[in-house]
């Protein structure tokens, strides 16, 4: 079989039965689907404790918290099962802004964009992994 020939076979197997890992030979869930017209839409956000007791919406960037949002939401059901993870995101913010004050705690967020005939019509949260130091 030629390197075209392998190429298409791969190409064919990964539309059907890839997933985001498989790309470029699977297909990239990001631009091949769709949100159904009532559906929610998913965002991850991270939210910190500061000393004062308050928390405070913060970036999920590798600049902030070492990871990009990607890298977290590709790890949620990890974030699930194992809240302490959370731990390594405020170690990497203190390893990355000394000189902010320390975080004493932090939790992910999943945010529900509600859509209703394609309409936002609302917003729901629910925490899904949080830890305190």
């Amino acid at each position: 079989m030629s390197f075209a020939g392998v190429c298409a076979a791969l190409l064919l197997a990964g539309t059907f039965a890839g997933d985001d890992d498989a790309f470029p030979f699977g297909p990239f869930r990001m631009y091949s689907t769709s949100t159904p017209p009532d559906g929610n839409i998913h965002v991850v956000a991270m939210e910190a404790r500061l000393e004062d007791g308050t928390w405070r919406e913060v970036p999920l960037e590798s600049a902030v918290v070492g990871v990009n949002r990607a890298e977290v939401e590709g790890r949620i059901p990890q974030f699930k099962a194992e809240h302490r993870l959370v731990e390594e995101l405020l170690d990497a913010h203190d390893r990355l802004r000394p000189s902010e004050p320390r975080w004493t705690g932090g939790r992910l967020i999943m945010r529900y964009l509600k859509l209703r005939d394609r309409r936002f019509v609302g917003t729901e949260e629910k925490v899904i992994a949080e830890w305190l130091r």
